[in-house]
């Protein structure tokens, strides 16, 4: 049975879909124009309402913000320290002088407390102990260079000017570092 109705179903299916197309030949979707001898109008602009004036309006200015307060910040504790004895005598230099005499190449050839190549800085803070004008000596000797003050010592080598590679200011740095080590 289900052999012989699926022709018909077909059949019908098929028969309503030329109906339909009938129908739109007959009835065309667009009419054709009217033949007169009036050329065509153009279309209709839109109509543009005119604009408005616009009315400002004043906002109101924000609130004022709270003041800002800054809040104390605490000291810390302060902590007793023992009195002791320290094993060994501490460096006289800071750290920091130490690291731009380091910076600047001091250190290559001269110690604090021993010579290298150039006297030590002990023995020539010893030297100059009573002398008024040490550090005005020592800082032209830095700046300039030269040779002949500590032959014993140096063998003759000469002291290589450091000026303008080193600041003025750091040359009084040093030399007074170098002044605060008599003994």
């Amino acid at each position: 049975m289900r052999f012989f109705m699926f022709p018909i179903i077909v059949t019908l299916a098929l028969s309503g879909c030329d109906k339909q197309q009938q129908e739109e030949v007959k009835a065309p979707a667009t009419p054709p124009p009217a033949s007169t001898s009036a050329p065509p109008s153009p279309p209709e602009a839109p109509v543009v309402p005119p604009p408005q004036a616009v009315v400002p309006q004043e906002v109101p200015p924000p609130p004022p913000s709270p003041p800002v307060v800054a809040q104390p910040v605490p000291a810390p504790p302060l902590m007793a320290t023992p009195k002791t004895q320290p094993e060994e005598p501490a460096l006289p230099a800071k750290p920091d002088t130490l690291t731009l005499a380091k910076q600047s190449g001091c250190l290559a050839c001269h110690g604090v407390d021993k010579k290298i190549v150039g006297p030590a800085w002990k023995d020539v803070s010893a030297r100059y102990k009573n002398d008024a004008e040490a550090k005005t000596k020592l800082i032209a000797k830095i700046k300039a260079g030269g040779k002949g003050n500590w032959t014993e010592v140096t063998g003759g080598m000469a002291m290589p000017a450091y000026s303008p590679r080193v600041s003025d200011h750091d040359i009084e740095i040093l030399v007074d570092f170098i002044l605060s080590l008599a003994s």
